[in-house]
Parts: structure tokens; sequence; C-alpha cells
């Protein structure tokens, strides 16, 4: 909007626009920017209402136009490919033909990439179009889950429709739901076995409030929180103890507005619905907060609760701590102004006692690690930046464990993104404290520089693929077939090279500057990148000193 001089979403002239001054700071004009961008889109909600289902498609598309242009480098979604062929994916994956999973509008089943070996798995949920409400709800769970970015989040790679189906290829979660590891466990208990104690319970439900409070906090209503739609993933390496939560099954998520969202279906799982979602279709952040509730209900005391006015019965709370039955309580509150938020349910007591605090010293390692992961991102090359953010939206979180222990030990808070505070205390802590070199000053500078080129998205926060990115930019022994699946979704056109127009389709520069970066990886001078040629980007790596690799930050800053 800047450089051809266009109008705001909001219909303001950017030269008119009484904050114009060229001497603002990229991250304050990615902010005035995105605010005008986010009142269009609540607009399109509020119109997307009151037209037929014949409107919704051409309403749907600008949504998702504005989101992908809200930031200066909305890379990331970029790269979540579209096709509007099935045929294709025949030759991209190899579906296996059991389905192992089934619900309301579509079933799944496991896939690999081909040529990954069955290394890279996928899931693909089919979902047939018998009518255009079950169509309807697809793309609107494909819109939602291509905003989302977070580590408890089920990942979507790309999607494949044709006349009579909808494919969405999602991130394969190697688990089994909450459900069934709570029918073991009822087994297990008969001989003293049980997994299901408080701590083992909070571990669980933090990782429900992270992702809940993210994508309340980016107005996501999920809508259908249940003991089935909770996966649990047993992740390898030190930390393979404690499982991995993702959350599934985004069919019925709704971007809302501040005051909800209201329907005239019955729709969700009844035993779960909070009493004004049951009784009168009244849905918002606080209802899936209910569910959750219910959700802890069941790990801690086995049934669900008995619902009542203003307070729902619970049975054998006798054996609870006072600060589990607290919690509970503040989760199943009659009126849903009263109920704990998931970001307050993130900090209660019972959830902060029992989350596997690390020691000072490992803490400061791992947050020393992930800042050298950040510096080194922040000088590479814009090609490479992209290179390494399309090979981390194949690879699943579970592969990265000793990666995700740095990135939680930097999301101080746990809400699953890193915010510019976390940011600067994590370099803080590393870097700054005894280093007489540089102000505090200087090192703000420099936060802030490294931070606005993590954050490609200009969202204000680092979320987890852009984290990944730039952790891979450290991490040695990048498998070929990760990198092979990142040249796909690099070769659009499928031409078995990168052009020029490629990469201004993921890079959010111009021709001519993305054509002055070209010539560094393409080797054969052919003005293309081919596989070869994109596969050594991958095989230098930073190896400097974390001070060493702050002085060139300092200067740029």
């Amino acid at each position: 909007w800047l450089k051809r001089g266009l109008t705001t979403p909001c219909g303001t002239s950017v030269a008119a626009m009484p904050l114009f001054d060229f001497s603002k700071t990229l991250a304050q004009w990615r902010s005035t920017i995105r605010d005008a961008a986010n009142q269009q889109w609540l607009a399109v909600c509020c119109l997307c209402r009151e037209h037929d289902d014949e409107d919704e498609e051409q309403e749907r598309a600008l949504r998702r136009k504005l989101v992908e242009e809200a930031g200066c480098g909305a890379v990331r979604r970029t790269m979540l490919l579209e096709h509007k062929r099935s045929e294709d994916m025949l030759g991209v994956y190899s579906i296996e033909p059991k389905v192992v999973g089934r619900g309301g509008y579509g079933t799944v089943r496991k896939a690999t990439l081909t040529g990954s070996g069955k290394k890279l798995k996928r899931a693909v949920k089919e979902v047939r179009k018998r009518s255009l409400h079950s169509a309807n709800l697809t793309q609107r769970e494909i819109g939602v889950l291509r905003s989302l970015d977070h580590p408890n989040i089920c990942r979507l790679f790309e999607s494949y429709e044709d006349k009579k189906n909808i494919y969405l290829v999602l991130e394969f979660i190697e688990g089994r739901d909450l459900f069934d590891e709570l029918q073991d466990d009822i087994v297990k208990r008969l001989t003293s076995e049980t997994r299901f104690d408080e701590d083992f319970t909070a571990h669980i439900m933090r990782q429900v409030f992270s992702a809940l409070a993210y994508c309340h906090g980016h107005g996501i209503i999920h809508r259908d929180i249940k003991l089935e739609n909770i996966m649990v993933c047993q992740p390898e390496g030190p930390d393979a103890d404690m499982p991995v939560v993702k959350i599934i099954d985004w069919g019925l998520a709704v971007i809302s507005q501040a005051e909800g969202f209201r329907t005239q279906r019955v729709e969700g799982t009844k035993a779960y619905l909070a009493p004004e979602a049951r009784e009168e279709g009244d849905f918002s952040p606080g209802s899936d907060m209910w569910s959750t509730g219910v959700v802890l209900h069941i790990l801690l005391l086995g049934s669900f609760p008995t619902p009542a006015d203003p307070h729902p019965v619970m049975a054998g709370t006798e054996a609870l701590s006072l600060s589990a039955l607290d919690l509970l309580e503040g989760l199943l509150k009659f009126n849903p102004a009263e109920r704990l938020t998931a970001a307050s349910a993130l900090k209660h007591p019972w959830i902060m006692a029992r989350d596997g605090v690390r020691s000072e010293n490992t803490g400061i390692e791992l947050r020393r690690q992930a800042t050298c992961s950040f510096v080194s991102f922040f000088q590479a090359e814009k090609l490479r930046q992209a290179a390494l953010t399309a090979v981390a939206m194949q690879i699943s979180s579970d592969h990265l464990v000793k990666a995700c222990a740095q990135f939680k030990a930097v999301d101080l808070n746990g809400d699953g993104v890193i915010s510019k505070e976390e940011f600067l205390q994590a370099f803080k802590s590393s870097f700054v404290e005894g280093d007489a070199a540089h102000t505090h000053e200087q090192w703000v500078q420099a936060c802030d520089a490294i931070f606005d080129e993590v954050d490609t998205d200009g969202s204000g926060e680092i979320e987890f693929t852009e984290w990944e990115a730039a952790a891979l930019g450290n991490i040695d022994g990048i498998s070929d077939e990760a990198i092979k699946a990142a040249f796909r979704v690099l070769d659009y056109d499928r031409s078995g090279k990168i052009s020029l127009q490629n990469l201004a389709r993921v890079v959010r520069q111009n021709s001519d500057e993305i054509a002055n970066w070209l010539p560094q990886f393409d080797l054969n001078g052919d003005g293309e990148i081919d596989f070869d040629e994109f596969k050594a980007m991958f095989r230098t790596k930073a190896a400097a000193a974390a001070g060493d690799l702050c002085k060139p930050v300092f200067q740029a800053s």
C-alpha cells in the first residue's frame, strides 16, 4: 500500500493518514496497516452473517485475502497451497486405504509424501460435498487453520478440491485421543498404575489452555472441545515422559467478534456444551472454557458434571486439592462473563505449581541457544529465510524436541507465541547482563531489529513456524525429504525449478530486489534455482559464538 500509494482497507488515502511520517519505523507501519486491515476484516465478518449462502464464497475469499495482506511479509500463509485439482494429490501423496478417523462430515486416512520413504507422514481428511452447509464448514475450517500457528494445534499443510470432495492435508499425529488414553487409565487403576494424577493432568490442561489462549486472542472459537478432539502424542528425547497435546477437528470453529457467535443450530457435542450454547446457541470464548472445565472434571473425577444453576454439581471432590477444585469452579461458572479465560487459567496456581519448571541454569542455556538462532536468522539472506520457513512448515514439532524446549524457555507465559517483551528478556538473561561494551539502548535497538526480521508476517509476535525457521538455521541434519517437500511448495508451477515469479509469490519484496539476491544461490547462472542449488542453502550454518554473532546487529541497528 505504501509503495503503490493505494488507499487503506478503510478507504483512507495513505498519504492523508494523520500518522503519515516517513521517519516511522517498520514496526509502526506494520501496526498501522494491520489495524486498518483488521477493521475491514471485522466488517466482512458482519456482512457474511447478513448474506445468503451463495455470497459466502466471495466474502470468504475477500476475508482470506485481507488476512494474508495484513502484514508486510506474510510468508507462511503463502506457502499453504490450495489446489483445485484433486488428481494432483495422487502424484504427491501415497494414501493408505484404511480409515484411521471418522467424523460427522468426513473420514481421515494416513498418507506419506511420495519419495520420502514414509518419513514425512500426513493425515488426509476427505469431506464429501453432500450439501452447501458441509462444503462451507470445510472451507471455513481451512480458513481458520490457515490463520493458526501454535505448537498445540494440528497443522494444515495444503488442501485439494474437486466437484465431489474437499481434501485437507494435515499433520499426522502419532498418538491417541484423550478419550482412549483415559479408558486405558481406568483399566490400569485396578492395579494402582494410574497416570492421571493432578500433576499429569495439569501438564495436559496447560497445553489445552495455551492453544485456546492463542486462538481466542486471534478471535477464533473452537466450539467442540472434548476428549476426542484432544490428541496425546509421545515425543522422543529427554522429555519423553511428558506427552505433547494437539487440538484437532476445527470444523465447527468460527472467527468471531468480541460479543461472540450465535447459531440457530445445536452444534458441537451436547455433553460438553456450555448452558448458553446448548439452550440459546450462543458461543463465545467462555463457552470453550466451560468445555475445558468438563474435560478437566472427567480427567480428575471420572464423570461429567451435573448441570445446575448457578453451579454444576461435582461429586467426589473430597480427594482433590483445594487449588484443583478452585480451577474447576472457575471454569464451570454458569455465567460466561464470570468464567476464567484461557489466559487466566494458564496463570492459575494449580497449573503454575505443576508445570515441571526447569532449573534456572538449564533455562538460561536454552534461552541462549534460542537467541543465537534468532541472530543467525537475522543475518541470513532473504531467500535463505524463505527456504528455512518452507522447510519448517514440512516438519512436525515432535521431530524438533530440543528446539521445542528452547521455544518454551523463551515463551515465559506459555501462550505459544513469543512477545517482544519475552524476546528482550531472553536476550537480557543471555547476553546483556555483564556486557559493558554496549548500552541498554543499543541492546534494545538490536533486539528490535532481530525481532522484526524473525516476525515475518508483522504480527507483533513470533509465532511457532517463524521460530522453527530460525531454529532450523542452527540445526544440523535437515533431512533431504523435508528439503524436497519445501522445494515442491516453492516450485508452485511444477517446472522443476524455482523461478523469480515463484519467489515473488512468497517473499514480500519487489522483483528487482529478489533478482539482486538470486545470483548468490543460482550457481549455474540460468536465472532459476534447481533442487541441488536449493539444497546447498542448508549446507552452511552459523557457527560463531553468541557475542560475535551480535556484532553485526549493533552495526545494522
